[in-house]
């Protein structure tokens, strides 16, 4: 930019820079779940996934590289934390995804499931969210976005307030605190009970049901008993459940249940009054389901 002053030109490199990650690996899964790694200017590597499903266009986004929750369930979790995305960041994995997708297509929805956990970016995410939403910025609704979280009580409490309309889901993976604590660290200092009135909060603030999370793992956590619990926990709260049979992630010991175990656990669930979907994981074949992120990110 030879025709702006080199005195300008100085300042403006010092106060801004333009982000300019580089996809390092693409993937396409059988199902066409489409896994991206980018690398940012420090080197950082993060995964996001474009889920096709008929006509919708989602996209999986990471918040953070590496999560500081260390769940086992989560191949991110096994990484370690390096940093928080910037807000620049966060948007560039909607902008490299758009690109990449065929003309006349585009993202259409967006999850904040990738890896990290959004709440502890969240003034980050929030900023990122108003670009996001806004007619001048990438025009995607609040209702076809989804902040996902372990349960971390005081973002729960900010997205009901600061939050647009954003769909909020919480990963909770048990149906009492002993089994929970032994799959998500967290949960030593955050008790079910207490996530369970925080979103019974959130519902009343933003008139939303609450989507629960909960990966389904064979002989922990989908016993009947376990559908019962369940059932009664959230049977009062504006609210949904969506079961995801458990992903293999490398150096773990947890697996996905056999269909007997489902149905029975499931049936439980069936008989109450909760809304129940099951999600159906794509992109396992690429290591790019829920739960597989960072899994093979290549070497920097």
């Amino acid at each position: 930019m030879t025709n702006l002053g080199k005195q300008l030109r100085d300042k403006l490199s010092q106060q801004w820079f333009i982000s300019n990650p580089v996809i390092v690996r693409e993937q396409t899964a059988q199902d066409k779940t489409r896994k991206f790694a980018l690398r940012f200017d420090d080197g950082v590597v993060v995964e996001c996934v474009i889920i096709v499903d008929e006509k919708r266009r989602t996209l999986c986004i990471s918040t953070q590289a590496g999560c500081k929750r260390k769940c086992v369930l989560c191949a991110t979790g096994k990484m370690g934390f390096k940093r928080n995305l910037t807000q620049a960041e966060i948007l560039d994995q909607i902008i490299v995804a758009n690109r990449v997708l065929a003309p006349k297509e585009h993202i259409t929805h967006l999850v904040f499931m990738g890896m990290g956990e959004p709440f502890d970016n969240f003034d980050t995410v929030l900023a990122a969210l108003r670009i996001i939403h806004a007619d001048h910025g990438m025009c995607v609704s609040p209702g076809r976005t989804t902040i996902s979280t372990v349960g971390v009580l005081e973002g729960i409490e900010r997205l009901g307030k600061e939050g647009q309309g954003e769909g909020l889901a919480i990963s909770l993976h048990a149906s009492d605190d002993e089994t929970r604590k032994k799959l998500i660290p967290h949960a030593r200092s955050v008790s079910i009970d207490q996530i369970i009135q925080a979103a019974a909060v959130y519902a009343r603030v933003t008139g939303d049901k609450v989507t629960f999370e909960y990966v389904m793992i064979k002989g922990v956590n989908c016993f009947p008993a376990d559908g019962k619990r369940l059932a009664k926990l959230l049977s009062q709260l504006p609210s949904k459940i969506n079961l995801i049979p458990c992903n293999q992630v490398a150096d773990s010991p947890y697996r996905m249940p056999g269909q007997a175990e489902i149905d029975a656990f499931m049936k439980e669930l069936y008989d109450s009054p909760v809304i129940v979907t099951v999600r159906k994981s794509k992109g396992r074949d690429i290591m790019a389901a829920c739960g597989q992120l960072a899994g093979s990110v290549p070497p920097v």
